[in-house]
Parts: C-alpha cells; sequence; structure tokens
C-alpha cells in the first residue's frame, strides 16, 4: 500500500534528518544494549586557527569507524594524514575498539589506507557512476 503522504523534499533540512537519525539510533541501542556511540575529532590548526586537517570518526560496540580525513592539498605528502590515522588508531584502541572500518573511494584514497595496513573488504561498484566506494578494515591491538 503506497501512502499519498510521501514527499521527498527540495532541500533537507537538518532537523529531520537528526530525528531521523536519533529514532535509528534509538532503535540501535535498545536492541544491542550498548551504549551510544563515543565521538572521535582531531584538528590541525594553522597559526591563525583554521582547519588544515582532520579526521572524524566514532567507536560503537568495539569498533571504530572512520568518517571523513581530510588534509589541505597544500599540506598533502607530509605525514600529516598518517599522523591522524596513527592517532585516530590508538584513541580508538585506548577507548575498547578491536579494529577500525572505513569507505573510501577508488579516487580517494585506497592506496593511503592499504599502506597503513588496512585490507580491503567490501566493494559496490559503479559508486559513484563509472568508480567505485571500497570498504576497509584493520585490526587494533587495545591497549592494557
Amino acid at each position: 500500500m503506497e501512502s499519498q503522504d510521501i514527499r521527498f523534499e527540495p532541500t533537507p533540512q537538518p532537523r529531520a534528518v537528526e530525528f531521523l537519525h536519533a529514532r535509528v539510533t534509538e532503535f540501535n541501542l535498545a536492541t544491542t544494549g550498548l551504549p551510544p556511540a563515543d565521538a572521535l575529532l582531531a584538528l590541525e590548526r594553522d597559526d591563525v586557527g583554521e582547519i588544515v586537517a582532520g579526521i572524524h570518526g566514532w567507536v560503537w560496540g568495539g569498533t571504530a569507524e572512520i568518517d571523513l580525513l581530510w588534509v589541505e592539498a597544500s599540506r598533502r605528502g607530509c605525514g600529516r594524514g598518517s599522523a591522524l590515522l596513527g592517532a585516530f588508531e590508538r584513541e580508538a584502541a585506548r577507548r575498547g575498539a578491536t579494529q577500525v572500518v572505513l569507505d573510501t573511494a577508488d579516487f580517494q584514497a585506497p592506496d593511503f589506507y592499504a599502506r597503513a595496513g588496512y585490507v580491503e573488504v567490501g566493494r559496490v561498484d559503479d559508486y559513484p557512476r563509472g568508480r567505485a566506494l571500497r570498504r576497509f578494515r584493520k585490526g587494533l591491538t587495545t591497549p592494557p
């Protein structure tokens, strides 16, 4: 049965998206019995306080997920991405994560993650069209 009240909104309102996210999170927490995800955010700023690099993700249920890792183009190739990734992994392990997962497009950074010890565990071809989305995983050693 199709609802006549379903409408796509031309400009999704952040409050509506937050509402949906909160409902799915409530369900996930109630179903698994796990506490909420523990956010991780590390930033590097320049001398005037502008963000020049950063990494964002979370730890939930023993797994850390990287959502975003970015380094300003003029600062790439100097080890900043590797430093951010290593810091994220150490902090995730400190918070009880035993693995890290992430998605990256084939035109983004799959070689970077492979060099850092990540293994491709999944792939969605033609996303975006003509490319591939790749899922990576790396096991962590949790500090005592």
